[in-house]
């Protein structure tokens, strides 16, 4: 969340090479519903990391 704190890990461990996709449903690890609010995803690879936001509209 906006806070820093991890909400869910969508994806683990080594992907293949070529374009991949992640669609998030909005729910947290516990499969518990989240508030609509902007929450930063982060994305790691190759030893460099990226981030971007992103709003949850309810």
């Amino acid at each position: 969340n906006i806070s820093g704190q991890l909400v869910r890990t969508l994806v683990e461990g080594r992907q293949g090479a070529g374009p991949h996709a992640v669609r998030w449903d909005g729910r947290g690890a516990g499969g518990n519903e989240l508030a609509g609010a902007t929450y930063i995803c982060m994305l790691r690879a190759d030893g460099s990391v990226r981030t971007a936001r992103v709003i949850l509209l309810k």
